[in-house]
C-alpha cells in the first residue's frame, strides 16, 4: 500500500497512493512534543507550532498562508502531542506542490518574529485559562499529573503553565528548532490520489536543502509505583468528574492489540460496552462512561472517565472497579469478544478510504515507532485474539496496588474514596 524512500538528508518519505481520489494528504511528522520541553520552559514545543502560522520566508504572514491553502479550498492544521508535532495540509492533488512548499516553509523557515510573540502568548495564556475553566479538562490534567509526578516530563501539560510560557522567547524556539527539527527526526507522509515521482520531485525540491543533524533522544518516564492514589480538585459543581487511572502498556508491546479489543469491550466508545451498560443502562449512575488509553515510547496509561452526581462517586466507581475485576476473574463470552472484533475492525476498514487517515497511519508509525505495521496485518492481529488473552491482558492491567484516582467537584477529603479504591 506505500512506498518509503529516504533523502540524503535522511529525511523519511513515505508515499501511499489511493485510486480515484482527487484529494492530496500531506502531512509532516516531527519528534519534538511536549516531553522533550525544559521543565523550566514547558509548552515549549507548542509555543513553536503556533508560531509557525504567523509568518515564513515565502508566506510573511498568517493571510498569506490561509490564502496559499484556503484559497484553494484546502485545509490546513497543526497539533502538538507529548512525543510528536504534526503539520497537515489536505488539497485537491493537483495543488500538491503548493502543499508541500507551505508545509516545508512553516518547518523549516518560519520567521519567528519577536512582535508577534506576545500577541500569540496571550492566545496560549487564554487556551490555558480555558482548560482551568472545564472541569474535564483540568480532570485530565491532574490525571496526568497523578501518573506523572513532577519531574516526569509527561505528567506536564503540553501547553505549559501561564509562568512558563510567559518565559519562552525567540532565542529558545531557535534553540529548540535546532535541536529537534532536524530531517532525521522527522517524516514527510503524503497519501492520496499522487503520482509518486511527482511527489519525489517536490520532497528533493522544498525538503531536500534541509540541513541534517544528530537526532535527539528521549528520556524515560516511567510512572513511579508510589505516587498518590486520589488527587481531588475542588470544584462547586453539579457533577463531578470522574478519572481512574492506571499504568499501562508501551506503543511498542507486542499485546497493544489485545488491550485495544479488552477496550472496547469495556468502554470504548460504543453503547454495547460493559462500562455503558452497567454503569449507565442498569443502574443509572452517569450520562457519560467511557475508557481509553494512550501508549508512548516507553510506558502508558489507560484511564475510566465519568461525570457523576456527587452523592453517587462511590457507587459509581464501585460498579466500574467491579467491571475491571470481572475481566480479570471470568473469561469473556466468544460472541462479545467477536463483536468487539468486528466492531473494531469495521471502523478501521472504513477509515482506510481517507487519504488523510492513511498519512496519518503511515508517517506516524515510521517515527513513533521506526516500523510500519499494515492494515492487514493490524487485522490479523484482531482477528487471533482469544478470550484468553483479554482476560490476561485484564490480569496484567488492573492491579489494584496502581490505581490511581482523580475528582473535580466538590469534594474535599479523600478517605471515603480512598476506602472504595479496591478490587
Amino acid at each position: 500500500m506505500y512506498e518509503k524512500r529516504t533523502l540524503p538528508n535522511g529525511l523519511r518519505v513515505i508515499m501511499t497512493p489511493v485510486a480515484g481520489v482527487r484529494g492530496a494528504a500531506v502531512r509532516l511528522f516531527v519528534g519534538a512534543g511536549s516531553r522533550y520541553d525544559p521543565a523550566e520552559l514547558s509548552g515549549m514545543a507548542h509555543f513553536l507550532e503556533h508560531m509557525v502560522f504567523e509568518g515564513t520566508t515565502s508566506f510573511p504572514n498568517t493571510k498569506a498562508i490561509s490564502i496559499a491553502i484556503d484559497g484553494v479550498g484546502g485545509i490546513i492544521n497543526a497539533s502538538t502531542g507529548r512525543e510528536t508535532t504534526a503539520y497537515e495540509i489536505y488539497v485537491a492533488n493537483h495543488y500538491l506542490e503548493r502543499a508541500m512548499h507551505v508545509i516545508s516553509d512553516m518547518a523549516l523557515h518560519p520567521i519567528l518574529d519577536p512582535a508577534e510573540f506576545d500577541r500569540e502568548r496571550n492566545v496560549i495564556t487564554e487556551e490555558i485559562r480555558e482548560s482551568f475553566d472545564s472541569p474535564g479538562a483540568w480532570a485530565g490534567m491532574l490525571s496526568n499529573e497523578a501518573m506523572w509526578p513532577s519531574p516526569l516530563p509527561l505528567g506536564r501539560e503540553i501547553a505549559g503553565t501561564e509562568e512558563s510560557v510567559r518565559g519562552i522567547q525567540e532565542d529558545n524556539l531557535r534553540a529548540f528548532m535546532r535541536q529537534h527539527y532536524v530531517p532525521g527526526n522527522a517524516v514527510l507522509s503524503v497519501a492520496g490520489g499522487i503520482n509518486l515521482d511527482e511527489v519525489m520531485t517536490q520532497a528533493e525540491r522544498y525538503f531536500g536543502p534541509w540541513e541534517s543533524g544528530p537526532v535527539p533522544v528521549w528520556t524515560p518516564s516511567m510512572p513511579p509505583a508510589d505516587a498518590p492514589r486520589v488527587r481531588l480538585g475542588y470544584r462547586r459543581t453539579k457533577q463531578t468528574t470522574v478519572i481512574l487511572s492506571m499504568p499501562s502498556l508501551s506503543r511498542m508491546d507486542p499485546d497493544v492489540h489485545v488491550l485495544s479489543l479488552l477496550n472496547t469491550i469495556l468502554g470504548g466508545g460504543s453503547e454495547f460496552s460493559r462500562l455503558f451498560q452497567r454503569v449507565r443502562d442498569e443502574l443509572g449512575l452517569a450520562y457519560y462512561v467511557a475508557s481509553g488509553g494512550a501508549e508512548y515510547y516507553d510506558c502508558g496509561s489507560y484511564v475510566v472517565e465519568a461525570g457523576v452526581q456527587p452523592a453517587r462517586v462511590v457507587p459509581a466507581l464501585r460498579a466500574v472497579l467491579d467491571e475491571l475485576d470481572r475481566l480479570r476473574q471470568e473469561s469473556v463470552p466468544a460472541d462479545e469478544l467477536e463483536m468487539a472484533r468486528t466492531s473494531r475492525t469495521g471502523r478501521l476498514e472504513l477509515a482506510l478510504d481517507s487519504p488523510t487517515y492513511l498519512a496519518d497511519w503511515f508517517g506516524d508509525q515510521e517515527l513513533t515507532e521506526n516500523r510500519i505495521q499494515l492494515p492487514d496485518e493490524v487485522l490479523a492481529l484482531y482477528a487471533a485474539v482469544t478470550p484468553d488473552d483479554i482476560q490476561r491482558m485484564a490480569q496484567r492491567l488492573f492491579d489494584e496496588n496502581l490505581l490511581r484516582l482523580v475528582l473535580v467537584g466538590p469534594h474535599k477529603t479523600p478517605g471515603q474514596f480512598e476506602r472504595a479504591l479496591t478490587l
